[in-house]
């Protein structure tokens, strides 16, 4: 019917209905794709990388990138590869700890 009362429960009826649809949605979040890992990858984004970086073939062979890599294949959750500002400040850190223990060494000699 078309009489005000009808109207305004007809309305407050329909609005619960929308407030309980929203209350139970919930927007998905995409699934990340995780590439399967293959040797034919991994030699293509290392050669990509070299090439992009200007790096020497010989970086391959180096220690620390193979410590690396090593590091990083036992990730479970994907690797976080800190920022500019976080890998500078890390950088610092680690050179002023470095000339400490070298001002401590060369206190001693002395």
């Amino acid at each position: 019917s078309k009489l005000p009362s009808n109207v305004r429960r007809r309305k407050a009826a329909a609005e619960e209905v929308t407030r309980t649809l929203d209350r139970d949605l919930k927007e998905r979040q995409p699934l990340e794709r995780v590439v399967p890992y293959s040797a034919q990858a991994f030699r293509r984004l290392s050669i990509e990388w070299l090439v992009a970086t200007d790096q020497p073939i010989q970086s391959f062979q180096h220690p620390t990138f193979i410590a690396m890599l090593n590091m990083a294949s036992r990730a479970t959750n994907g690797l976080h590869i800190p920022g500019r500002k976080a890998t500078r400040t890390e950088l610092m850190n680690t050179f002023r700890n470095h000339l400490v223990k070298l001002k401590a060494i060369f206190a001693v000699s002395c």
